[in-house]
């Protein structure tokens, strides 16, 4: 019987969060190569999407097969953008009230 890899919904969301902060922040080469990039950089729900698959990857990498079957990679890649959308307005929001 194959080991499972268990990692908490909690930790996989902020697994994501930290790709798309660092996609959208610290990989400056990308701005100014093509208008529809430097576009989808600025955009949390886009970038979240892509670091969403790219989480699901990450994990199918480590454990050998992947999370929650085949299919699953879009479930979540939107769940990903969803949260990376949130949590970017939230801290937006607290660091504009303080």
């Amino acid at each position: 019987m194959p080991e499972t890899f268990f990692l908490p919904p909690w930790q996989a969301i902020l697994v994501a969060y930290a790709l798309c902060f660092f996609i959208q922040q610290k990989l400056t080469f990308l701005e100014g190569r093509f208008h529809l990039l430097d576009r989808m950089l600025e955009c949390t729900f886009c970038i979240g999407f892509h670091a969403g698959w790219l989480t699901w990857l990450l994990i199918w990498a480590m454990v050998g097969n992947p999370p929650g079957g085949y299919l699953s990679v879009v479930v979540w890649a939107l769940t990903s953008a969803t949260a990376c959308y949130i949590l970017n307005t939230v801290l937006y929001w607290f660091e504009g009230a303080f």
